[in-house]
This record gives structure tokens, sequence and C-alpha cells, in this order.
């Protein structure tokens, strides 16, 4: 019995020594391996129940391994909060930048960051990663990717007919037009050709239209304005080629009037970029940011959930609100706090009737309370009723 007793005692100093490991490791916030740690610190306490037992043991044990864990997944859950929120931001100016393979990346590397605490999409990141997605299905097609089965023979069509069309311009110039318009037919008919397979291609798109604007520029220049205002009709509707058209156009005339605002109304109609905050917009903003704040002075976790909501869209009005922002992680960290406050007040009146026990001399009543409520897994990681235990097993 004395070698069990001792054996159960080398055991629980083994578990007590990996749970003070777990502790330390929380500090450089390796969170997985606090976690494994803790495990492997109450694999160490259960051998030893198994070879002497004892209730108020294993009680301190669970109200302490409860209250760690509760810990690892608070300051995880603040750290991957900081995080997505900064990867969010990062992604921003790559994406107005047309850098959209690297603002997905960091989207996607928010999200997987994100996943570790909740299976719920994070609002903002679902936001901006559609945005994204939807330029790279944009701009696909655009170029003929090396992927494609007929990569070489587009490529090679495609070049010959700029060399037709240089060919073209070669004859133009010396007063050749017939001679012209021929090269320009040959570069025309390939480059529709490499249209019919992909049929946003820039470099297609953009040398068929300049052979439009050679062979007939007042006729060009009169039908202009029809090709604009359906292309800008069609971007309405969300029609890829219709901003294939558009782009080509701005490309051929950007100094036509009001293009560069055509082509960022046509961008925000088709999803490549959130419409542009205006006045309505930013004092819509700035009025949910103040209610929010209102709200997470109550303190009260329905009114923080709501808060954030509001944060978010005040966010979605207007990226640039870092009143919003900071808010916003506020109220992160805040309702971690009020989950844990709301479970102290259900259980504040079986916390002063242990309180009452104690003060009356009626000891083992009070501990047979704490006990109670401390074996409900809700609350092993009551602050307040933990102390009330040390203090209670000091007297017994």
């Amino acid at each position: 019995a004395r070698a069990a007793v001792a054996e159960a005692r080398n055991r629980r100093e083994a578990g007590e020594g990996f749970f003070q490991e777990s502790q330390r490791i929380l500090g450089r916030e390796e969170f997985d391996e606090a976690r494994r740690t803790l495990e492997t610190a109450a694999a160490r306490y259960d051998s030893s129940f198994d070879l002497q037992d004892s209730d108020q043991l294993r009680q301190d044990w669970a109200t302490r391994r409860s209250a760690l864990a509760a810990e690892i997944r608070r300051l995880e859950a603040m750290k991957v909060t900081r995080e997505v929120n900064d990867l969010v931001v990062r992604s921003q100016p790559e994406f107005y930048n047309g850098n959209y393979q690297t603002a997905e990346e960091l989207l996607v590397a928010a999200q997987d960051i994100w996943s570790k605490i909740t299976d719920e999409d994070h609002p903002d990141v679902r936001h901006w990663l559609s945005l994204v997605r939807n330029a790279l299905t944009l701009r696909t097609g655009r170029t003929i990717p090396f992927t494609a089965p007929l990569y070489p023979e587009m490529s090679q069509l495609l070049s010959v007919a700029t060399m037709d069309f240089n060919e073209g311009m070669g004859h133009l110039q010396n007063g050749r037009r017939q001679e012209a318009l021929r090269y320009f037919a040959l570069a025309r008919e390939k480059a529709q050709t490499v249209k019919l397979l992909f049929p946003i291609n820039y470099d297609a798109g953009i040398l068929e239209l300049r052979i439009d604007q050679i062979e007939d520029p007042q006729l060009f220049n009169s039908l202009f304005q029809q090709r604009l205002t359906r292309a800008v009709g069609g971007t309405k509707e969300a029609d890829v080629q219709a901003f294939a058209e558009l782009q080509y156009l701005a490309e051929i005339n950007p100094n036509y009037r009001g293009m560069d605002e055509i082509v960022v109304q046509a961008e925000v109609d088709m999803g490549l970029r959130p419409p542009p905050p205006n006045e309505a917009a930013i004092a819509r903003s700035r009025d949910l940011t103040r209610s929010a704040q209102t709200m997470i002075a109550g303190g009260e976790r329905v009114n923080l959930e709501i808060a954030r909501e509001q944060l978010h869209e005040a966010l979605r009005e207007n990226p640039d609100n870092e009143a919003a922002q900071s808010e916003l992680d506020r109220v992160e960290r805040l309702m971690g706090l009020a989950a844990q406050s709301e479970q102290e007040a259900k259980i504040e009146p079986e916390y002063q009737r242990a309180v009452r026990e104690l003060l009356a001399g009626n000891t083992l009543i009070a501990y047979s309370i704490v006990q109670r409520v401390l074996s409900r897994e809700e609350y092993q990681n009551s602050s307040r009723f933990r102390d009330l235990l040390q203090r209670i097993q000091s007297i017994l």
C-alpha cells in the first residue's frame, strides 16, 4: 500500500510538472502544444487516481484543468482575431492594385486561421473573398493560360495576327490602302478565331477594335458612344463580355469624357470592388459605429453580438472607418469576458449561500455547495468558486 501511495504521488508530481509546462508553453502562444501538454498532465493525474483515489484531489484537478483549457481557448481566440483582421486589412490594397492572386492567398490564410476556433464564416473574410474570386473569374480568359490544350496554336495565331496588323499599318503609311485593308482582314480573321475559344481574350479584342478604328475612323467615332452604352448596360447585368468590351473601349479611347468614372462604376457593378463610400455610406458607417459603442457600454452579451454585426456592416459601408475596426477588436475581446460574466450571474445565489454557511461555521455544508457547482462542466473555471474552495480546504 505504501508503495502504491508513493507511486501515485510520483505520478501526480509528474502530472503537475506537465501542467506547469503547459502554462509556460501557453505564455509563448503555442496553443496546440499547450493542449497536448495539458492532456499529458491529465493522463498522469488519472493514472495516479487509479492507484490512490481522492474525491477532493479529483475535484481540485478537474477545476484547474478546466480553467487552463478555457484560458488556452480564450487567448487563442484573441490571437486568431488579431491575425485574421490583419490579413483582411493586408488583402485590400492587393485587391485594389489588381493583385488578386495575392489577395486570395491572404484571405484563404485568414479563413484557415479562423476555422481553428469556429465553424462559422468570418463575415469580412467571406465578403472580400467573394470579391477577389469574382475578379479572378473575370480575369480568366483575358489571356491564354499555359495549361490550355491549344496554347501553342492560339499563341501562334495571335502572333501572326499582330504581324499582319503591323504589315497592314506599313502599307497604309506608304499610301497602299487596299493592300493594308487586305492585311487588316487577315489579322481580323485570326483574332476572331482566337475569340471563338477565348471570347474575352484581351489581345484579340484590342486588335479587332484597333482595326475598326483604323479602317473607318469616322464611323468608329460615331458608333463609339453606342458601343460604350451597350457595354455599360451589360456590366449592370454582370455580363463578362460586356465588361471586356468596355475595357477595350477604355484602352482605345482613355480620354473619352468620364471614362475613368465609367470603368470604376463598371468594376463595382461586376463585383470587382465594393462601392466607393459616398457621403451617405460614410454617415451610415459613422452612425452604426456610434450605435455599437452604446451597446458595448452596456456589456450584455446579446448587445455585444448586435454591436459586432453593426460594426461589420459599418466596415462594409466604409472600409476606411478606423473607429469601427478598433471597436470591433474591442468587442471580440469583451464577448469572451461577457460569457464568463453571465455564468457567474447564474450561480451567484449558490455562491452567497456557500459564504453564509462558511461564516456560520458550517464548513462541510459550504464545501458541499462549492463542490456541487464546480462539478458542472460549464462552471468549472469559475474563479470565485475556485478561490472559495481553496479557502474552505485550508480550514478543513
